[in-house]
């Protein structure tokens, strides 16, 4: 919705990051004279191709806001069977989450879907062991191909996001990348040195990425209504995304069919069922609703951006609570609805791991390797001091926006006028 030409689909993406682990791994059979087998190279196509599966409709907004909404903890059969809301059933033996994060629930679709394990066993590929992978229970110096800063997803996703959004951040040299591809002594997948500047350029233009698209200010501000909407799908039950509910998609094998699609026409639904509803509630639903079906998003009053060292927490938590405080003494003296406005925050590090952080056993495909000649052994990116993540990695971006929901045909400017000086009293805005 803000970036037209960025309608390229998962699918081609998927497809995008099958192609790059193989490239990766047939680099690192050539640099390191290391064979690759014939299956190995496929189980990691097939993770590079599937990695994505289990993602929610509109993706990591839904996964959150599910995970909130309906809590942690495990549903146990407790030697039971239980039935599913469809015909199957849990088994005496199963664990199921009160909620799937999308990571898990692709495992569960390798595993359990009946078409897909059919397509991979006819080709000889056995779905527990690409699920496996996909989960990371196979010990490999191989995982960072599959998951870390510098995996076959984010290969992907950067360069093809700058180019159909047109923004630029995401052209840095992939292919390059890819070729410097080896294993060290310790078979720990990492890069040859000269891609040392390539690698520390992506994260950089990664950090570029974000600002300029998933936190692009109007982005920000369409998914506030989407997550609005989808929280009152739920609890209008028009849909249901508990772990039995979403365990029963998966093995009635019509988790499919819950995509982007289908809940814009739930979004219809709702529309019409509050259409003639005047209580305040639905009225600010309906804005939310008719904001996101006709692309016009809520208003951004104010932001507050900065870049702190890691270890400081105490200003953003200062600036957090003086915008918290003018959000009420705005509601107090202009008699704005609270659920018109809205505080957004995002801190974002700049690198998963410090520049002298030690990188644990369980946390070491995080980091992105660079091969260091004399030890013959992968040294970390970061501790690199020539680099430009050497510095920013122990620093993270903090943001704050405060975002007003007009009435609709209202018009708005005074009104922001009014918000803004009131929140100027607080806290000097940046932007």
């Amino acid at each position: 919705m803000v970036y037209p030409g960025a309608n390229y689909s998962r699918h081609s993406h998927s497809i995008g990051a099958c192609h790059n682990a193989s490239r990766m791994l047939l680099a690192i059979q050539r640099n390191s004279g290391t064979r690759v087998s014939d299956k190995k190279l496929q189980l990691y196509r097939l993770v590079g191709l599937l990695h994505d599966i289990g993602h929610y409709p509109f993706s990591h907004a839904t996964e959150h806001l599910v995970k909130a909404y309906y809590a942690s903890g495990i549903i146990s059969s407790s030697g039971q069977n239980i039935p599913l809301p469809g015909s199957s059933v849990i088994g005496p033996q199963e664990n199921v989450p009160l909620s799937y994060e999308h990571e898990e629930l692709g495992e569960l679709i390798i595993r359990r879907d009946v078409e897909l394990g059919n397509v991979l066993r006819s080709n000889g590929i056995d779905p527990n062991e690409v699920a496996d992978l996909f989960a990371g229970k196979q010990p490999s110096g191989l995982r960072g191909i599959i998951s870390s800063d510098l995996d076959c997803d984010r290969l992907d996703y950067l360069r093809r996001t700058a180019h159909f959004s047109g923004a630029p951040y995401g052209s840095v040299d992939i292919d390059f990348i890819i070729d410097q591809s080896t294993l060290d002594k310790d078979g720990r997948f990492c890069l040859k040195p000269k891609a040392l500047r390539a690698a520390d350029h992506l994260l950089i233009s990664r950090y570029y990425d974000y600002m300029q698209v998933p936190y692009n200010k109007t982005v920000a501000a369409l998914e506030w209504s989407l997550v609005s909407g989808l929280r009152a799908l739920l609890n209008a039950g028009y849909v249901k995304c508990s772990g039995i509910d979403m365990l029963d998609r998966v093995v009635s094998g019509s988790w499919f069919q819950f995509d982007d699609q289908s809940v814009f026409e739930d979004f219809k639904k709702l529309l019409r069922s509050i259409a003639d509803s005047n209580s305040e509630d639905d009225l600010i639903l309906k804005d939310h609703l008719i904001d996101i079906i006709r692309r016009s998003p809520p208003k951004t009053v104010a932001s507050w951006e900065e870049i702190v060292p890691k270890a400081n927490k105490r200003e953003d938590t200062k600036t957090q609570k003086l915008v918290n405080f003018g959000v009420r003494e705005v509601v107090e003296r202009l008699g704005i609805n609270p659920s018109r406005l809205h505080v957004w925050s995002s801190p974002l590090q700049l690198s998963k791991v410090g520049p002298d952080e030690d990188v644990s056993d369980d946390r070491s495909a995080e980091a992105i390797y660079v091969l260091d000649p004399k030890t013959k052994r992968g040294r970390v990116l970061n501790y690199h001091r020539e680099t430009l993540l050497h510095v920013l990695s122990s620093h993270r971006y903090v943001g704050l926006r405060l975002y007003y929901l007009p009435e609709q045909g209202e018009e708005p400017s005074k009104k922001i006028e009014a918000i803004r000086r009131i929140m100027a009293e607080q806290v000097e805005p940046s932007s």
